[in-house]
């Protein structure tokens, strides 16, 4: 599934691979598309106290609430740093080094890499040998079609904890030389919960799952396979919200304000 959308775009860009460098921010360009698997927008609404106490050695420092973030806006994520300290708190830019569309004069950008291979796959292998990360959330939107349009639904922990989404990072230059960091966001099949909506889901990482996600020792396969699985249905729960969501400039809790839910019943 394929989702062209009207905003948060960026000039095309080329990843360096093997390569570090600042994150920048990039300029608005037209004829950017999102090659969506799935997964294109998520909440970040609550600061993840338990990672940073026990990684940054306090409170994160000047936190926003986020409702609606979308591909090409900048993510807070976790990436393995230098031994002692252990992992780093970095923005980086959701979405790697866009690729031509055949057909067309539009560019796709990557949000997405399917977990059963990525270790397979040129464009990733590399970065999920290396450069694993985990994107902070603690909630995503999925779209199902019907009669009257496009109905966002919100999926979440049972518990609405912060989690993890399993991601990969790599290096990459703006047109105009300057470099930044961009990630990708790892899917898996769907839970019989979220295949109401989809078919696929993305990798969503518990406390222990993350800390073995990043752990620079691993890097088989054979070892990651187990944390690339769906997370059980029990522990999320999913229900249709308000279309306010659709927008990609929108921002707040009206984002997850649940609708009546007789709109529901299509889906149930």
């Amino acid at each position: 599934m394929t989702v062209a959308e009207s905003e948060g775009r960026f000039e095309p860009a080329g990843c360096l691979r093997g390569t570090s460098g600042p994150t920048r921010h990039a300029s608005p360009a037209r004829n950017i598309q999102y090659n969506v698997v799935m997964c294109a927008r998520f909440t970040l609404r609550t600061a993840p106290r338990w990672l940073s106490q026990s990684w940054l050695g306090g409170d994160w420092d000047s936190f926003t609430p986020r409702y609606n973030i979308a591909p090409s806006q900048e993510v807070a994520a976790f990436r393995y740093g230098v031994a002692p300290r252990g992992p780093d708190l970095v923005m980086l830019r959701w979405g790697l080094q866009p690729v031509a569309v055949p057909g067309s004069t539009a560019r796709s950008l990557r949000i997405n890499a399917r977990s059963e291979t990525v270790h397979q796959k040129v464009s990733f292998r590399e970065s999920f040998r290396l450069r694993r990360c985990v994107v902070l959330a603690d909630g995503y939107y999925e779209w199902r079609r019907s009669g009257g349009g496009r109905q966002p639904y919100f999926v979440r922990l049972r518990d609405d904890r912060v989690f993890g989404f399993a991601g990969i990072w790599e290096s990459c230059r703006e047109p105009g030389g300057a470099e930044f960091e961009a990630c990708a966001i790892l899917t898996t099949d769907a839970n019989p919960l979220t295949r109401r909506i989809h078919a696929r889901m993305p990798v969503i990482l518990q406390r222990g799952g993350i800390e073995q996600w990043l752990d620079p020792d691993l890097d088989q396969v054979d070892s990651l396979h187990p944390l690339m699985r769906p997370l059980a249905a029990a522990k999320l729960t999913l229900e249709a919200v308000s279309k306010y969501v659709n927008h990609v400039v929108h921002e707040g809790p009206e984002c997850i304000q649940s609708v009546d839910p007789l709109v529901q019943r299509d889906l149930f």
